[in-house]
């Protein structure tokens, strides 16, 4: 399957170098005369008989059996579609999106619109009625008060911001890429260490009347079946703080997490759900190297 992945990849580029180019060599015949079964340059459009298609032309919106519908996106400068990195919900008519072209959209129930755009990738949106986060590439992070005005907010740090959650205005957490967090407490932004040697914090997420949490790992070493053991981590964020949650969650040996999201469970170990991966060492059969390969997993 990863030859074939990497071949595909090869055929785009070669397709891509192509109309980058303008222009491609003509064929040549056996002897360097004309080639055979060359359409002259008026010899006008070709009728097979098959249908034809107009691909300028916009499909209807669909909406599925389960109440999800389709909404129409901006396009990117060049006419493509955007590549959306994150999307918040405040309400069914007030949602907020952010993608790698850097734009900031905002739907109201009716249609998308950029409300902002930045000059490098953005990864992660969060907000409220009344402000609005956005984070992404080398640190770059962007806030929207309750009068609807941007402005850049300097982070301290060129990390990549992915994951930002909330409970309100004023209790507002950032990751950044390595092992500590960004606090915003309504007035200003500060750095929150955890203090776990090696630790790598992935992401933030919570649940409006339940917490707010973060998940991490450190690297770990090589066990048995190629298994990179690494240890998985989580915490509780409160009013500032940062506490572990789940003291027993690095014995889980080899689980990456990434992602997560909060349940109404009262039960503390069934509070949260966790999706990652786990990462084995292989050697590749082409090359004779070894190299990392990743398999998802999930973990309550």
């Amino acid at each position: 399957m990863k030859h074939r992945t990497y071949f595909a990849v090869g055929l785009l580029l070669a397709l891509a170098a192509c109309s980058a180019s303008g222009s491609i060599d003509e064929p040549k015949g056996d002897a360097g005369g004309p080639a055979e079964n060359v359409v002259p340059a008026d010899a006008g459009p070709i009728d097979d008989g098959g249908p034809t298609f107009d691909f300028d032309a916009e499909r209807p919106l669909v909406c599925g059996d389960a109440g999800f519908c389709e909404t129409k996106l901006p396009k990117s400068d060049l006419g493509l579609p955007l590549s959306l990195r994150s999307v918040f919900a405040v309400g069914s008519n007030d949602v907020w999106s952010v993608s790698a072209e850097g734009f900031v959209l905002h739907y109201d129930g009716a249609s998308w619109t950029v409300e902002y755009r930045a000059n490098h990738e953005l990864y992660a949106i969060w907000a409220t009625a009344t402000s609005v986060w956005a984070g992404g590439e080398k640190g770059l992070l962007f806030h929207r008060n309750a009068a609807g005005e941007w402005s850049r907010v300097e982070s301290g740090h060129v990390a990549p911001i992915r994951a930002i959650y909330g409970s309100t205005d004023s209790d507002v957490w950032f990751t950044r890429n390595d092992s500590a967090l960004d606090y915003f407490d309504g007035a200003t932004l500060t750095k929150r260490a955890v203090d776990v040697p090696g630790l790598r914090i992935t992401t933030v997420f919570g649940r409006v009347g339940v917490g707010i949490y973060a998940l991490g790992h450190v690297g770990g070493d090589l066990g048995d079946g190629g298994k990179i053991l690494e240890e998985p981590h989580a915490f509780e964020l409160s009013a500032g703080n940062v506490t572990t949650f789940n003291p027993s969650l690095p014995s889980r040996l080899g689980f990456v997490p990434v992602s997560g999201f909060v349940t109404t469970s009262v039960n503390p170990d069934r509070r949260i759900f966790m999706v990652g991966y786990e990462r084995r060492s292989e050697v590749n059969p082409v090359t004779g190297e070894k190299q990392h390969v990743n398999m998802s997993a999930s973990q309550e």
